[in-house]
């Protein structure tokens, strides 16, 4: 069988399609790593891992037990943090365990976004839970068209 010049480019572009297709939809995802990460220990943090934000806690080993991505922008500015309430720690009498909480903002062209994460834990000052509260307000400084 004998191909020619035509047959032979049009099967190589095929192929080089399929390869490109291919590799892209089995990509690996960008791997969370201790250099991505400030947090050590009984922590949570966001972090920007390639296109996403993600919210990620250490326990008191070291080990990442919680990711939980979020529907924040790659162009989104970060906007600062501060503590939801005044003490930002609260303990319960009975049980010892006791709950922080921290407010972070980020703005888009279109909206502010608000993202608070409350920490959980037990009476042995472990990190035992964590729980993500996003929010979006529109920019009021936009002008209607």
């Amino acid at each position: 069988m004998k191909l020619s010049l035509r047959s032979i480019l049009l099967i190589s572009i095929l192929c080089s399609s399929l390869v490109g297709v291919f590799s892209a939809t089995h990509a690996s995802p960008p791997q969370i790593t201790p250099a991505n990460l400030s947090c050590t220990k009984n922590c949570a943090e966001i972090i920007n891992l390639g296109s996403k934000y993600l919210v990620v806690a250490m326990d008191n080993q070291g080990n990442i037990f919680f990711v939980q991505p979020l529907d924040i922008s790659p162009e989104a500015m970060y906007q600062g943090e501060s503590e939801v309430r005044n003490s930002g720690y609260y303990q319960t009498a009975s049980s010892g365990d006791s709950v922080t909480s921290t407010e972070h903002r980020y703005v888009t062209a279109t909206e502010i976004i608000v993202v608070t994460t409350y920490l959980h834990f037990n009476a042995e000052g472990e990190l035992i839970d964590v729980q993500v509260n996003e929010v979006r307000f529109p920019r009021s400084d936009l002008q209607e068209p």
